[in-house]
């Protein structure tokens, strides 16, 4: 599923893949900012979590991959390629406008491409706005989805699932011991 994905993505220039925790979302954005690196293009990948710049930019050192924080985006000469990690955490219009700056062409003829997860995790930093991903959706990316979770077993999916009503996508790491809850 990963690899048709990320078919699909290099063949478009405007992208919004969904997909629930650990359906291998961080590990494709990475790939796709690696490839389009390689194919001579400037690229930049931002998040907001710093834990997460930090861990994207040991995955692709060695690379000519920039990697920030969308809190140290600032005043950025325009990439030819945006990808954006856990997207869902940069829906606001402010941060859009940034991100918008950030890649040339902006959000109606630039490269892009976005990796979110639709489930209640979109609320983590308590600002996201519906209506700031319906503007990003209005310039018509392609809507790919992933279905299967590659990263837990089939009991911890299941827990979540059950527990916060997730869609974690079918589980396909396997079984694994029954999950324990403590409090």
């Amino acid at each position: 599923e990963q690899y048709a994905r990320l078919d699909l993505i290099s063949d478009e220039p405007r992208v919004i893949c969904s997909g629930g925790a650990g359906t291998g979302k961080t590990f494709l954005a990475a790939e796709v900012a690696r490839r389009q690196a390689l194919l001579g293009r400037r690229v930049l990948f931002t998040c907001r979590s710093e834990v997460l710049a930090a861990f994207a930019t040991r995955t692709l050192a060695g690379t000519t991959v920039e990697i920030r924080a969308a809190s140290q985006l600032g005043s950025v000469t325009p990439y030819d390629v945006l990808v954006v990690d856990e997207a869902q955490d940069l829906m606001t219009f402010d941060i859009l406008e940034d991100l918008e700056q950030a890649v040339v062409g902006g959000w109606a003829d630039g490269r892009w491409t976005m990796f979110l997860d639709q489930n209640s995790q979109a609320h983590l930093y308590g600002d996201f706005d519906p209506d700031a991903l319906a503007y990003v959706r209005s310039f018509g990316p392609v809507k790919p989805s992933l279905k299967f979770n590659c990263r837990n077993t089939r009991e911890i999916a299941f827990q979540t699932r059950a527990y916060t009503g997730a869609d974690t996508g079918v589980a396909t790491a396997g079984t694994g011991p029954e999950v324990v809850f403590v409090a």
